[in-house]
């Protein structure tokens, strides 16, 4: 992982998350708390991803 990387993750990593229900039909989503970053199922702990809030 490069610097850039490691400096980009969401701080929210690694923390749970909220699940958002309200989508149509059986699906559903993983909100981070911290940044907002949204994707479908999975487990509400969160993923390493781009902290949505650096733009």
């Amino acid at each position: 992982m490069s610097q850039q990387e490691i400096a980009d993750e969401c701080p929210g990593t690694g923390q749970h998350g909220h699940m958002d229900e309200n989508a149509v039909g059986d699906e559903w989503y993983v909100i981070c708390h911290v940044c907002g970053a949204k994707w479908a199922g999975g487990s509400t702990l969160l993923v390493p991803h781009r902290d949505r809030r650096k733009g």
